[in-house]
């Protein structure tokens, strides 16, 4: 069914078509048109009614058109004549939706489910706010999120500098506890209770000895600090020798140098310039008459006045024995073997049998003898302090006597016999270790034994009274005598 509008304007065939909603097209045709070309009539397919009352085309038919213009309903019954913009052209003259969506400038995610995005996040917005630099990290800091530099970063992990060193520059560690490689320190002289100590280190402390580098050349007379010269020793240095003074004038100015030029001053080597470093320092010397010896400075020092250098080692060859000793090579021996001097079982050095006689000892010495297995012989007018036992032999006699009167016994006499009536025997002057032995040969009298002077017998003034056939032995003591 058609509807013919008297307001109608003519399309390129005619017609407009409002509607496809059935099968008879709403048509309105502009019977103007038709009659000023001469149409009286109309197809006679088409079906021409008259308009019904509606308020939207009441409306519409209100409205005054315009090029680039159109219609907008405000409400039902009214509406509005608007601008057609470009934009909004383009968008109705899009063959489909595709071409629709490009025309608002809509990507993929038009066409994309929601739950295919992520909602909006107050950290997601922290995160896009920050500025993107090569090397930072995103962190949290407890209420939002920051950008943090590799070195900001390592410090809030809790990292130090080992974390940014090529593995290559630390030995790895294995499986166990074993390391892939050998440890080799810089500083053989840790001074920090956490540094770790090499083993010379280790080793020259458990011997009480700080080991130092070894010295170039090592001078025992005194060389002038300021300007050494070219040489020390008659050996020639090059700068940053080490040289070890033990003979300055000055004794302060002993110790390990750097050799900078022949009119430069020497400095202190860094590992000797202090009290402490110098404490208990040893060291070798390398070239010069005392090459290949070691020096040490055994003293704990309390200024650089109070060092003393001495040798302690050399493998030169340059010790030589004294009196009954023999060197050969690193051996040093006693020689003085053969007829007077033996070893014993247990390679300890004995009195051969028979090998100290009146030559070989002073008559006037007093002969001290600890080994009870030494055998006298020849004749002696000494005294010998037995501090072991003292076995006589059958050729070995005791000075001794007889006497049958009164006598003062002298220092020579080690047994004396009184044979006489009331005979009475006064002791010398008391020396320490001195021994008697006086015998009563009477039959039936008494004698007499008496002390000297103001001396005593066994701490009294009184005299001793040895009976008939009786005997006793007195031994010096201070202030006089004890019976033994």
């Amino acid at each position: 069914m058609a509807y013919l509008h008297p307001r109608a304007t003519n399309s390129s065939h005619g017609n407009v078509k409002l509607s496809a909603a059935d099968a008879n097209a709403v048509v309105i045709a502009n019977v103007e048109k038709a009659a000023a070309s001469g149409v009286a009539s109309l197809n006679a397919s088409s079906k021409v009614v008259q308009n019904p009352a509606n308020a939207n085309l009441d409306s519409i038919a209100g409205l005054t058109t315009a090029a680039g213009k159109m219609i907008e309903f405000t409400g039902s019954g009214a509406s509005q004549v608007i601008d057609a913009t470009a934009a909004g052209k383009a968008l109705l003259a899009g063959a489909d939706a595709a071409a629709q969506r490009s025309s608002l400038g809509l990507g993929s995610a038009a066409t994309s489910a929601s739950g295919a995005f992520q909602p909006a996040d107050a950290g997601l917005t922290d995160i896009a706010g920050l500025a993107v630099s090569d090397g930072n990290f995103i962190v949290g800091d407890g209420s939002n999120f920051v950008a943090e530099s590799g070195a900001t970063a390592r410090t809030s992990l809790g990292l130090g500098t080992m974390a940014v060193e090529a593995s290559g520059d630390y030995i790895a560690k294995g499986g166990g506890t074993a390391m892939t490689g050998d440890l080799t320190l810089a500083n053989s002289s840790p001074s920090n209770a956490l540094h770790a100590a090499s083993k010379g280190y280790v080793d020259a402390i458990a011997q009480g000895i700080k080991w130092k580098e070894p010295v170039k050349v090592a001078s025992s007379s005194n060389v002038t600090i300021s300007g050494p010269g070219a040489s020390i020793d008659s050996i020639s240095l090059t700068s940053g020798d080490r040289v070890l003074l033990m003979g300055q004038t000055t004794n302060s100015e002993n110790g390990i140098w750097i050799w900078s030029g022949a009119a430069a001053a020497m400095t202190r080597a860094t590992d000797a310039d202090t009290d402490a470093e110098l404490s208990q320092a040893a060291t070798l010397v390398l070239n010069g008459t005392m090459a290949n010896k070691g020096f040490t400075q055994a003293a704990t020092l309390s200024s650089f006045g109070t060092q003393a250098w001495a040798m302690f080692s050399s493998v030169s060859g340059s010790v030589s024995g004294g009196n009954g000793i023999a060197v050969s090579g690193s051996t040093v021996s006693v020689d003085a073997l053969g007829a007077n001097l033996d070893f014993d079982g247990s390679a300890k050095l004995k009195i051969a049998t028979n090998g100290v006689g009146p030559t070989e000892l002073d008559t006037a010495a007093v002969y001290s003898l600890t080994d009870s297995a030494n055998t006298f012989g020849g004749s002696f007018s000494g005294t010998v302090t037995a501090t072991g036992t003292l076995t006589a032999g059958s050729g070995m006699v005791l000075n001794g006597a007889l006497y049958t009167g009164d006598t003062t016994l002298g220092t020579g006499i080690v047994h004396a016999a009184f044979n006489g009536t009331t005979l009475t025997c006064t002791l010398p002057a008391t020396s320490a270790g001195r021994f008697y032995i006086i015998k009563n040969v009477h039959t039936s009298s008494n004698l007499t034994i008496d002390q000297n002077g103001s001396e005593t017998i066994d701490g009294s003034t009184n005299a001793v009274t040895v009976y008939p056939g009786a005997s006793v032995s007195l031994i010096g003591v201070t202030g006089g005598w004890m019976i033994v």
